[in-house]
């Protein structure tokens, strides 16, 4: 008996060796489980603070690409403003200015008008007895090719006045009414001492001077009111 008990007693803590071999291998299985566990949590938080960091990046991209974008369209639709602006002022520059020679053109034709005017305004004066006070016994004739004479000098005094026409524009009326110096002038010293009427066709006696003074007087304030009633506002 007493043999027995020794067995017993020998196998007792070979008993407890393996029960305590196998607590030892379930902790290290529930230590390797457990950092397993810790590895993969960390490898889930590291793949989620990339893919957070990533669509970040993807935000700030994509909200510098649309204003870089809107940056462009802005700079497109300030570029189209100033193209459509700078045709408008083109536009308008070819709608109210004309040239040298459109000037010129209109106030031909000012002046023919302003002629018409001083052949109507010498039959007026006849009609009202001037014209035998001052010695001349008949208007401008109105058959042809007398009446195309006046009309085209008349013209031709119109294409100067057309040249003169934008630097006397704030003053036309003025201007155009001391215009008619210019055709006088050259009438008074030029054209009747080659007709042999003298200086100031003082030939045929100083009435005869004041007449032609006085018969004149509509050419030009009737060229500067053709003028700006064709032309309009912009010369």
């Amino acid at each position: 008996m007493s043999a027995n008990v020794f067995e017993f007693r020998l196998a007792i803590p070979g008993e407890i060796l393996a029960i305590n071999d196998m607590g030892s291998v379930a902790n290290k299985q529930n230590l390797g489980f457990a950092g397993t566990l810790e590895t993969n949590l960390h490898k889930a938080n590291k793949t989620a603070s990339i893919e957070k960091t990533t669509t970040k990046m993807e935000v700030r991209m994509n909200a510098t690409k649309m204003s870089r974008e809107i940056k462009i369209d802005d700079c497109e639709t300030d570029k189209q403003g100033r193209e459509v602006s700078r045709l408008e002022r083109d536009l308008n520059t070819t709608k109210s200015a004309l040239n040298t020679s459109q000037r010129a053109a209109i106030c031909f034709a000012a002046g023919v008008v302003g002629a018409l005017a001083v052949v109507v305004f010498s039959y007026v004066l006849f009609a009202l007895g001037l014209s035998a006070t001052l010695g001349v016994k008949a208007p401008i004739p109105l058959k042809s090719p007398d009446i195309y004479k006046p009309l085209f000098w008349g013209g031709l005094w119109g294409i100067l006045f057309g040249l003169l026409i934008k630097r006397a524009w704030n003053r036309l009326y003025l201007a155009g009414f001391l215009y008619v110096l210019a055709p006088l002038l050259a009438l008074f010293l030029f054209f009747l001492p080659m007709s042999g009427a003298g200086y100031f066709g003082l030939h045929l006696g100083p009435a005869f001077t004041v007449y032609l003074l006085l018969v004149n007087l509509p050419f030009g304030i009737v060229t500067a009111l053709t003028a700006k009633a064709i032309i309009g506002k912009h010369p």
